[in-house]
């Protein structure tokens, strides 16, 4: 029988190598390095063989060898990099990258890797940079995409993520990780029914794809979807029943339905499985309230602030029911947090459920002001719409503000305003003085409490003998106090000290019921002010 040739073992070596079979692949390989110790050739492909059984020391240094036999020898930098990587050896393996992309100035592979390497060591820009020469060497890179858009993700720049993920998944069709991501920026976004799109459809290219079902049960928290919502958190919990996350979104999901002391097993299930899950104990301590078993939600609150004392909600929630001094206005992620989960079934819950018509209270009190028309007015805490609906016809600029993107987005799709603005009531007003004819606040002073900025910053900005028109929740005596429902409520008293401050004239101050809470009549004001006219003191 003839005897093969280095090169006949060679490429019966890379067969083998090909198909699977390593073990034949290492033999074949040998004998060509018997015959010929300085085949780079093989020493490096020998290496890869080595890495892929988990030999790594002696797969790193064949590769080694292979390098400093050929020199110039690009495709083993790359096969170094990739066995140090996985090895974690990280900054040594974006060395490599780098060395084989000057080797060869087109390796896109190479530029891939080291950009996942790079976000992996937190260096974003550099990653991204990497990225996005990856795929413009070659477009139709579909995990080139990938990889830029989870890059894009954690710097922040969330539509350019939004639009990796698109690109990857239009160049893959069947890339459910690529739709997964996309769902978790497209959450990030404010933009629930997007996301649960996005994780509906990576579930249906992966049936068992635990993690899709969670976060999709994360976002169906109510509305219309709650009982898909809890469907999907106990498929989650059935693929993974030790997934803290499940059973916490099951939870969520279970209270909204009314199943309260399901709601809670669930809490305390996600807690045992996570002891240090803050939002576990929150969750569970407004259950417990629910239930009127103050002592024991007041321990759960407290157990969530000791876990996370700088965690703006814990704090909150003890001084809503007194067991800490109330501050004088609601923490701002808190109130953005808060409405951002509610923005699916807002409208359902609160005009259907609540029977909440403020915005209809205030379009007839501003109406009876009859104020000279059209007017530029500003909805502040606009949500999503529903007062832009009503006063629309009487605009003829209309500008939204609010602190929940999840809001905004809702109001964006409703189409009535001309501009939409993430920002806080007194912040949004500081920075368009003389602006408006007319401002709108229905509902909104409940989440300000201390309405001293507000009322200033309304005074700027309107212009002379413009309307300021809002809602509050009553108050018999003093300024004004946090409720256990989490809500201020101001006194008319204390709204017209305010008023006389601000040069305000009142218009109006009606006495209304502004909806229900758990099923009694939540007793509050209509005012309208008139700012001063130009010469009036």
């Amino acid at each position: 029988m003839t005897e093969q040739t280095p090169q006949q073992s060679f490429d019966l070596a890379v067969q083998h190598q090909k198909a699977g079979r390593l073990q034949e692949a290492v033999r074949a390989y040998r004998q060509v390095l018997v015959r010929q110790p300085r085949h780079a050739d093989a020493l490096h492909m020998l290496g890869v063989v080595l890495c892929q059984m988990g030999q790594h020391d002696a797969g790193l240094d064949l590769i080694r060898q292979a390098i400093a036999v050929k020199g110039d020898y690009p495709e083993a930098c790359y096969n170094l990099a990739n066995a140090l990587r996985d090895r974690g050896q990280l900054d040594q393996a974006a060395v490599a990258y780098r060395r084989a992309i000057d080797l060869k100035p087109g390796f896109w592979e190479a530029y891939g890797n080291l950009g996942t390497v790079l976000c992996k060591l937190g260096q974003l820009d550099d990653a991204i940079a990497a990225l996005k020469r990856a795929v413009a060497i070659k477009y139709d890179n579909a995990n080139g995409h990938f990889s830029l858009g989870v890059a894009l993700h954690q710097s922040g720049r969330l539509d350019q993520a939004a639009d990796a993920f698109g690109r990857a998944i239009g160049i893959n069709g069947n890339f459910p990780v690529a739709c997964f991501c996309l769902g978790c920026v497209l959450k990030d976004q404010g933009k629930p029914d997007e996301a649960a799109a996005a994780f509906r459809r990576a579930i249906a290219l992966k049936p068992d794809y635990q993690e899709a079902y969670c976060k999709l049960a994360g976002i169906l928290h109510g509305g219309a979807f709650i009982d898909e919502g809890i469907a999907a958190a106990r498929q989650a919990i059935a693929l993974n029943p030790n997934c803290p996350e499940s059973h916490y979104n099951l939870g969520c999901a279970l209270k909204i339905k009314g199943n309260v002391e399901e709601a809670i097993a669930s809490y305390r299930r996600s807690i045992a499985l996570n002891p240090r899950a803050w939002p576990a104990y929150e969750a569970l301590g407004e259950a417990l309230e629910c239930q009127e078993k103050i002592p024991e939600a007041i321990e759960a609150f407290r157990t969530a602030h000791d876990l996370a004392p700088l965690e703006p909600s814990t704090g909150y929630h003890l001084a809503a029911m007194g067991a800490r001094q109330a501050p004088s206005a609601p923490p701002r992620e808190y109130v953005a947090r808060l409405f951002d989960s509610y923005a699916g079934y807002f409208d359902e819950h609160l005009v259907g459920g609540l029977n909440y018509h403020a915005p209809q209270l205030l379009h007839e009190a501003v109406t009876a002001a009859a104020p000279p028309l059209p007017m530029d007015i500003l909805d502040l805490g606009c949500g999503t719409g529903l007062c832009g609906v009503l006063f629309r016809p009487m605009a003829r600029r209309l500008t939204g503000v609010d602190l929940s993107p999840g809001m905004l987005q809702k109001s964006r799709q409703r189409g009535v305003y001309d501009e939409l603005i993430e920002d806080d009531a007194a912040s949004a007003l500081r920075t368009r003085p003389q602006s408006a004819d007319l401002i709108l606040a229905a509902d909104v002073f409940i989440y300000v409490g201390a309405l001293d900025d507000v009322f200033a910053a309304a005074a700027q900005a309107l212009r002379p003998g413009g309307l300021f028109a809002f809602t509050i929740e009553s108050l018999e005596t003093g300024d004004y106090i946090l409720r256990r429902t989490r809500r201020y409520a101001q006194s008319i008293a204390y709204v017209r000290r305010l008023a006389q401050g601000c040069r305000f004239t009142e218009v109006s101050a009606r006495p209304v019921v502004l909806r229900k809470d758990q099923g009694q009549p939540v007793e509050g004001m209509v005012v309208v002010l008139r700012a001063a006219q130009s010469g009036e003191q």
